[in-house]
């Protein structure tokens, strides 16, 4: 299985961080290729939330539904697509000084190309310095 990770430092504590990532609806707010997400569970936080994502890559968009598997504040938030049950998005959240390194690791089948490594990593990348800027600017 494919795998990725990047990080990056948030001058913010790490709850402030989990806070921000934990609302599943700011997502497309910080994650450039996912054009809309929604809450699809009656819980909005937490191991058994299940939210869908549009995702718009090279013109074409997906839609897909994931469901958080891990929720340890404020260290880590993990979910995986319903589709691909051996898939996961990790987030882990670690105390820096006064700020967090946010640790952003991506495992995905897909990422066995090159191709589809070097693109997530770039999209990966960008989704973090957004991230970093929003919630440095809260």
């Amino acid at each position: 299985m494919g795998q990725i990770q990047v990080s990056v430092y948030i001058d913010r504590n790490p709850q402030a961080v989990f806070d921000y990532v934990g609302d599943l609806n700011t997502h497309p707010l910080y994650a450039d290729v996912v054009y809309k997400a929604w809450i699809t569970s009656k819980q909005t936080t937490g191991v058994g939330t299940t939210f869908k994502q549009v995702q718009t890559r090279s013109g074409r968009m997906t839609e897909g539904e994931s469901e958080v598997i891990e929720w340890n504040p404020p260290d880590r938030i993990v979910w995986r697509s319903r589709k691909q049950p051996d898939s996961a998005v990790i987030y882990d959240f670690q105390k820096k000084g006064s700020g967090t390194r946010v640790v952003h690791t991506v495992r995905y089948p897909q990422l066995d190309d090159p191709e589809m490594r070097r693109l997530s990593i770039e999209e990966n990348e960008r989704e973090l310095e957004n991230l970093k800027r929003l919630v440095e600017e809260r």
